[in-house]
């Protein structure tokens, strides 16, 4: 998420239309994460590129999120966008109780509802300001993000490489009729940093994640996104985030840590840490547990 904060910077960096945007960074993701996918297949590369019901939902959820990201950013501030995010962890949540039957423990449930105070402060003093229109985009993208979290925890043998790809060409192509080609030396910096370093890394830690955490503690994450999203668009827009957002940043930042640091996620960091995991490398069915039940 730290990674995934300066997608918002990147954005109004770009001052390039919505369209161009999801064009070309679509366009760059699929470069580098279709190879990314073969290479993890080992001796049979081909065999990363199996589709199949389960990968195309979870492409599909990919570039929803993607696409109304950018939507939002573009409709309206930075900060409104953020703390609409933050909701992800709840809504993670309860998509895992129905379609997983995945408990969640008390302590996220206490850690996330202090996120959403944080969210409330921060939200009771920006979203007047800025388009309903872009709030519409976030909540969307919200609703994607956690749908994606649960699916990819249920299905953990699908290719995150493959799924980032597939949706970044996915992008790319529904978007190729209004895209451009003549665009500022900074706007191609900008759209290649988001299409090759930051998009890729990020969503490929994002996919991997929930074979080894819940899905409500991989969304749990999501402030860190808020709170650094909304500093880097201080410090190079002069958005400036009032006393609202500071306050909300802080209690946000302390709901994240009082939510992941219980007995049973030290644990599952210990376990991490015995067995770190292996980005480009898929599991095999044989190595895909069962979903946590506590």
């Amino acid at each position: 998420m730290a990674l995934l904060s300066t997608d918002s910077l990147l954005v109004r960096a770009a001052d390039a239309n919505a369209m161009d945007i999801l064009f070309w960074v679509g366009a760059l993701t699929s470069i580098v994460m279709l190879p990314v996918a073969a290479r993890s297949a080992g001796t049979a590369p081909l065999s990363a590129f199996r589709w199949s019901g389960a990968t195309i939902v979870a492409a599909v959820l990919q570039a929803t999120t993607v696409v109304c990201f950018v939507l939002a950013i573009e409709a309206t501030n930075v900060a409104n966008v953020l703390a609409i995010l933050a909701t992800a962890p709840f809504a993670s949540a309860i998509l895992a109780w129905l379609l997983l039957r995945e408990r969640t423990p008390r302590r996220t449930w206490s850690g996330a509802g202090l996120s959403a105070v944080g969210i409330a402060v921060i939200v009771s003093g920006s979203v007047a300001t800025g388009s309903a229109l872009g709030v519409v985009y976030a909540g969307i993208a919200v609703a994607a993000f956690a749908s994606l979290t649960v699916w990819m925890r249920r299905h953990r043998t699908i290719s995150g490489p493959f799924v980032i790809g597939l949706a970044g060409l996915g992008m790319a192509v529904v978007s190729s009729p209004w895209a451009t080609r003549e665009h500022t030396v900074g706007t191609w910096l900008a759209l290649a940093a988001m299409g090759l370093i930051t998009a890729p890394l990020a969503r490929l830690m994002l996919a991997t994640a929930p074979r080894y955490i819940p899905a409500a503690e991989v969304a749990l994450f999501t402030p860190i996104e808020t709170v650094l999203g909304s500093t880097w668009a201080f410090l190079v827009f002069a958005e400036r985030p009032g006393g609202r957002t500071l306050l909300g940043g802080a209690v946000i930042l302390a709901g994240l840590l009082w939510g992941l640091t219980s007995p049973t996620q030290r644990r599952i960091w210990a376990d991490l840490r015995r067995a770190p995991p292996e980005f480009g490398r898929e599991p095999s069915n044989e190595a895909a547990p069962p979903p946590q039940q506590s």
